[in-house]
């Protein structure tokens, strides 16, 4: 994740300024986000991450990503990485334009598009 903290790149994850504002007053991301990391949380983080990111290949369910075209909180790199490595038959990579990291928290008509394109997706395979 880009930036020295969370809050720095707060601007980065909402296209919508007033989601961005709200979480940073909410004051459990206030304390989430200030606690010192502990070894055994980092060494486990790292573990699980290793393990996902080795477990992805078998991947063999319909996957849908999107993500934004203004990303600043993910590598978009490893993003087109995971959705090469998925083994899916059925998946599909969609970078939403003007869209930042908070899909869902973005712009309205950016979240109404996000919506729309997942009920689609959904839908498509129902």
């Amino acid at each position: 994740m880009p930036g020295t903290d969370i809050f720095s790149t707060f601007d980065l994850a909402f296209g919508d300024k007033a989601w961005a504002q709200t979480g940073r007053n909410d004051p459990f991301i206030q304390e989430a986000a200030t606690i010192d990391p502990r070894l055994g949380m980092i060494s486990s983080f790292l573990k699980r991450a290793g393990e996902i990111h080795g477990s992805f290949a078998s991947v063999q369910v319909p996957i849908k990503i999107l993500v934004g075209e203004n990303e600043g909180r993910v590598d978009v790199n490893a993003i087109h990485q995971l959705a090469r490595e998925a083994s899916s038959e059925d998946k599909d990579l969609e970078v939403i334009p003007g869209a930042y990291h908070q899909l869902f928290q973005d712009l309205p008509e950016v979240t109404e598009k996000v919506c729309q394109r997942v009920q689609d997706w959904i839908l498509a395979r129902s």
